[in-house]
């Protein structure tokens, strides 16, 4: 994270398309941006969780923020975003190709939990994800 000349901090990330909403994630949080490959349901399981992703041997949870936050129109996920919580990795469903870009100052409070504000990216607005919350992470 830099500071603007202004004082605000900026944050780089990584912008997560979610059908017709962009999600985006802190950048140092971001271990690996992955095709979506197959991920395996779990029955009985919370609404906002895909399932499950073996990446490299690692049984990884993959958190659909599509459902997570009522997000109609969002297809099947394309891609994975890998991300450290406090409870290990967590992979993030895209609904298309994720792009790095530096947030904008916060425009606002999300409108779900698991969300860590709004912001302005590229000219587009987008929701700042607070994994840790969103997981349920200590």
């Amino acid at each position: 994270m830099s500071q603007r000349t202004d004082g605000i901090p900026e944050v780089d990330a990584i912008l997560l398309p979610v059908g017709a909403e962009l999600h985006a994630l802190e950048l140092t949080r971001v271990r690996e941006v992955l095709s979506a490959g197959t991920i395996t349901e779990v029955p009985g399981a919370p609404t906002w969780l895909e399932g499950l992703a073996n990446i490299r041997g690692d049984i990884v949870p993959v958190v659909n923020t599509a459902r997570a936050f009522g997000i109609d129109g969002a297809g099947a996920p394309t891609h994975i975003v890998v991300a450290d919580t406090e409870n290990g990795p967590v992979g993030v469903a895209a609904s298309g190709a994720p792009r790095s870009s530096r947030l904008g100052p916060r425009t606002g409070a999300s409108e779900s939990d698991g969300g860590a504000g709004r912001h302005l990216a590229d000219g587009l607005l987008c929701t700042l994800l607070d994994l840790d919350a969103l997981t349920g992470a200590p």
